[in-house]
């Protein structure tokens, strides 16, 4: 019996297409947004918004316990980032099909608490990490990016609302990262936008990595302060496609 060369080849492309979507909206995990009441060993209390990621598909069903062991096993003794709000905002506009908006938070809405200083964790709701009109049956899948967007003013947040006078997009060192500068200063053309964003942003690009990597962070801040003062808004988001 002759082998039909043509026909296994069609057939092994066609099972490694499905692979691949398979993994592509699949294998990125889950995330699921708890509203919680945190108590703490001091006895004081806080009611707020946790993000978990897993690869777990009962991520959304977690107990009580199951949370603050999830938690603990995740972060250890480290300090965990909590949200007393999460906005949803309107700029940067994400994915139009599916409807996808980004999440943020105000800077006087994060909280940053030692994760072993938590005793017991009693959950409210959960909700999905995404804002869009995806499959019910993936709902708490990771579509696009669970990133929560920080180091916002609630003014920021305000402008983000409303569509900017002009936008640029600036690839990052990472190749999936991307940060966009938005404009809401109708005294600035995006000729200048363009000229000041890249000035500020591309300053370190030419670095080795690993300086890059140690000066990343405080040369975004800095970039933020400058561009904030003139009505900008700079925002890193990540694995942005």
């Amino acid at each position: 019996m002759k082998i039909n060369l043509k026909f296994y080849i069609i057939l092994f492309i066609f099972l490694l297409s499905l692979f691949i979507q398979d993994r592509s909206s699949g294998d990125v995990g889950s995330c699921a947004r708890y509203k919680v009441y945190l108590i703490f060993d001091k006895g004081d209390s806080l009611v707020c918004f946790i993000q978990l990621t897993s690869y777990d598909d009962n991520l959304k069903s977690l107990s009580n316990e199951e949370i603050l062991k999830h938690i603990k096993e995740q972060y250890r003794s480290d300090t965990l980032t909590i949200y007393k709000r999460i906005q949803t905002i309107n700029y940067p506009e994400g994915n139009n099909y599916y409807g996808f908006k980004y999440s943020a938070v105000a800077n006087e809405d994060r909280v940053v608490v030692k994760v072993n200083s938590i005793s017991r964790i009693r959950k409210s709701d959960v909700f999905r990490c995404e804002y869009g009109k995806f499959p019910e049956d993936d709902r708490y899948g990771i579509h696009f990016t669970s990133q929560v967007i920080e180091d916002l003013s609630q003014k920021e947040i305000d402008l983000l609302q409303t569509k900017p006078y002009s936008q640029i997009n600036i690839p990052s060192p990472s190749q999936f990262d991307v940060d966009v500068c938005m404009n809401y200063n109708r005294n600035i053309s995006e000729e200048l936008l363009n000229k000041l964003c890249n000035l500020y942003l591309n300053n370190e690009k030419n670095l080795p990595y690993k300086e890059f990597e140690e000066l990343q962070k405080k040369h975004y801040e800095e970039t933020k302060r400058k561009l904030q003062n003139r009505n900008i808004i700079v925002i890193h988001l990540y694995g942005n496609d």
